[in-house]
C-alpha cells in the first residue's frame, strides 16, 4: 500500500513538474512574441516604448548613448560618438589656429527638448555665427542632457567638454537643480550617484528589453498610488541654492583656468500663474506677509507641475501669519526616479543666484528669460523652447558672444582663442 502511494505521489510530483516547466516555457514565449512585436511596431514607425537615449554612469549616473539614433519624446535624436546631440560623421578634430568653439552646456532645454536638431539653439548659433563672421572658423557643440543639474554639468565639463576644446561655454542650469527629491540620498552628489549606480545593476542589463522598460514603467506607477501623500517638508531639492551656487563657481573656475570666456544664461519657467507668483515672492522678501498671502491666492488652484512649488510659497507665508496648514502631495507626483518631480523652487531665486556669481566673477550674463518675455509662442509646455524660441535664443547669444570675443581681442586679453 505505502509502495503505491509513493508511486502516486511521485506521479503527482512529475505532474506539477511538467505543469511549473510548460508554465515556465509559455511565459517565455509570450514575453518573447512581446518583445518580438514591440520592436516590429517600432521599425514599422509605431514604438510602443522608446529606446533609451542615456547608459547609466557612476559619476554622472546617467550621459547620452554614443550612436544612438532614435526618438526622443517623440522627435527624432541621434547622439555622437563622442556623447552629445549632433552629426554623426562630424569628425572631432585638433582645433584649428583661426577656429572659434563653443558649447553650449545644459540640460533638456540647451539638449533640444520637443524639437529637431536644426532647431535646437546651439545649431541656430552655430548658424547665425557663420554669418556674422564668414571668414572664421566655427564650431558649436550641444553639451545639453535632459535632466542634467549644474552639478552634473559641472563633472560632464572635466570628464569630456574641456577635450573638446571649447573657447567659449554657454551655461544653462537651473530647472533640474530645483526639482523635487523624496529624501537626502536622491540628492544630486558624488556618493549619492555611486551607491544609486550600484542599485542599478539589473537595470543596467535588463533596459535592452523593450518589454522590460515597458513592465518597468508600469510598475513604477502602481509603486506611487495616489493613496500615499508627502507634505512638503517630507521633500528635498535636488541640488539647494548653496550648492546650486557653489557647482555655478566650479564650472566658472575651471573655465578660467583653460582661459575659456563663460555666458551665463538664465531661464524663466513659462505659465500663467508665474508673473503673479514673482510679484508674491518680491512682496515676501520685503516681509509683506498680507499681501504676498494676497497674490498667491489669486492664482488659480491647478494641478500641474508648479503647484506644489506655490503650495511651498503659501505654506511658508502661512507661517508668518500665524497659520500651519501643511499642504500633501501625492507620492506619484516625483515621477522620475532620477531626475526627480516638480521643481520646489521659483525660477527667480536660482536666477539670481546666477547673475551674483556673473557679477562676482567677472562673467557675462545673456537673461534668456528676458529676452523671450515669457511669449507662449516661444515655449513648447513649462520651461522648453519652441522652434521660434531656439531661433531667438541662437540670434541673440550669437551677437552677444562674438561682441564678447572681440572685446577680449581688442583689450588683449589672455583667452583660448
Amino acid at each position: 500500500m505505502a509502495i503505491i502511494m509513493r508511486k502516486g505521489q511521485a506521479r503527482i510530483t512529475r505532474t506539477v513538474y511538467k505543469k511549473v516547466l510548460w508554465g515556465m516555457v509559455m511565459g517565455f514565449c509570450l514575453i518573447a512574441m512581446a518583445e518580438v512585436a514591440i520592436r516590429v511596431m517600432a521599425a514599422a514607425g509605431h514604438p510602443v516604448i522608446e529606446d533609451r537615449w542615456f547608459e547609466y554612469d557612476p559619476e554622472l549616473l546617467w550621459k547620452l548613448k554614443p550612436d544612438f539614433k532614435g526618438t526622443y519624446s517623440g522627435v527624432p535624436c541621434r547622439i555622437h560618438p563622442y556623447g552629445f546631440r549632433g552629426d554623426p560623421s562630424r569628425t572631432i578634430v585638433p582645433k584649428k589656429t583661426n577656429e572659434l568653439r563653443i558649447l553650449c552646456l545644459g540640460d533638456s532645454r540647451t539638449f533640444g527638448y520637443g524639437v529637431k536638431e536644426e532647431d535646437s539653439y546651439p545649431v541656430q548659433l552655430e548658424n547665425e555665427l557663420k554669418k556674422l563672421a564668414p571668414d572664421m572658423s566655427i564650431t558649436v557643440f550641444n553639451g545639453g542632457t535632459p535632466g542634467y543639474s549644474s552639478y552634473q554639468g559641472a563633472v560632464w565639463l572635466e570628464r569630456y567638454g574641456l577635450s573638446l576644446e571649447p573657447d567659449v561655454i554657454a551655461v544653462a542650469f537651473s530647472f533640474n537643480d530645483r526639482r523635487a527629491v523624496e529624501d537626502k540620498e536622491c540628492q544630486d552628489d558624488r556618493s549619492n550617484f555611486r551607491r544609486r549606480f550600484s542599485r542599478y545593476t539589473y537595470d543596467r542589463r535588463l533596459g535592452a528589453f523593450s518589454f522590460y522598460r515597458l513592465l518597468k514603467k508600469g510598475v513604477f506607477r502602481l509603486c506611487y498610488p495616489e493613496a500615499s501623500p508627502l507634505t512638503l517638508s517630507d521633500w528635498k531639492l535636488r541640488v539647494s541654492p548653496d550648492r546650486y551656487r557653489s557647482h555655478l563657481v566650479r564650472i566658472c573656475e575651471i573655465a578660467r583656468a583653460h582661459s575659456i570666456m563663460v555666458f551665463l544664461l538664465p531661464m524663466n519657467d513659462h505659465s500663467p500663474a508665474m508673473p503673479v507668483l514673482r510679484m508674491a515672492l518680491t512682496r515676501l522678501e520685503a516681509h509683506n506677509y498680507p499681501e504676498a498671502m494676497r497674490l498667491l491666492d489669486e492664482i488659480p488652484k491647478a494641478t500641474d507641475i508648479f503647484s506644489p512649488m506655490i503650495s511651498y510659497y503659501w505654506e511658508e507665508v502661512a507661517k508668518h501669519c500665524g497659520l500651519s496648514i501643511p499642504q500633501r502631495f501625492n507620492r506619484y507626483l516625483i515621477f522620475d526616479p532620477m531626475e526627480g518631480g516638480p521643481p520646489l523652487r521659483a525660477d527667480v531665486t536660482y536666477n539670481q543666484i546666477m547673475r551674483e556669481v556673473g557679477q562676482e566673477l567677472g562673467v557675462e550674463i545673456v537673461d534668456i528669460g528676458v529676452l523671450l518675455e515669457e511669449d507662449p509662442d516661444y515655449y513648447l509646455d513649462f520651461c522648453h523652447f519652441s522652434a521660434a524660441g531656439n531661433h531667438k535664443i541662437g540670434l541673440s547669444l550669437a551677437s552677444e558672444i562674438l561682441e564678447g570675443v572681440m572685446r577680449v581681442q581688442r583689450s588683449g586679453t589672455e583667452s583660448g582663442w
